[in-house]
């Protein structure tokens, strides 16, 4: 299954780590743009290549490391993902996904987000991924998963 990850952009050496060695598919072109790439400077190019990635991924994984980091931008391809119909699993949370005075971050309520989150400690993005990549796969029924995501649920 393909996977849109989305987060800050210095975890994207992360997320190449999850593709390049962890047996996931990441479909975002933008983990492999580093700041000094052409695309970078050319916002809408960067844009247009987020979208497309987002509506030929299967779903999309968000990962949250700071609780009190803005993500606007993956608000943004969180939009894209649920115009499309794909679940979206958000690892942890940040401010731009937690309630406040102003906001009570109704899109988070919606039947295609979902959190993944531990009360009183951060979820990895290892972890994250697993999980979501599990949870995704009991959503459509498919019995194929990487062998470390079956290891690690049924030790």
């Amino acid at each position: 299954m393909k996977i849109y990850s989305a987060a800050k952009i210095w975890h994207a050496p992360k997320f190449q780590d999850l593709r390049d060695n962890g047996g996931y598919d990441i479909n975002a072109r933008w983990i492999d743009y580093g700041a000094d790439h052409p695309i970078v400077q050319q916002k809408a190019v960067l844009w247009q290549h987020c979208l497309e990635d987002v509506v030929s991924a299967d779903f999309m994984v968000i990962y949250c490391e700071d609780p009190a980091e803005e993500m606007r931008g993956v608000i943004m391809e969180a939009g894209h993902a649920m115009a499309a119909g794909k679940n979206i699993y958000c690892i942890n949370t940040t401010a731009s996904f937690s309630p406040c005075p102003i906001s009570d971050v109704a899109f988070t309520h919606h039947p295609q987000w979902h959190f993944i989150r531990e009360e009183n400690s951060l979820v990895s993005v290892e972890e994250g991924f697993q999980e979501a990549f599990l949870q995704q796969t009991i959503a459509l029924g498919v019995v194929e998963m990487p062998a470390n995501v079956y290891t690690l649920h049924n030790n």
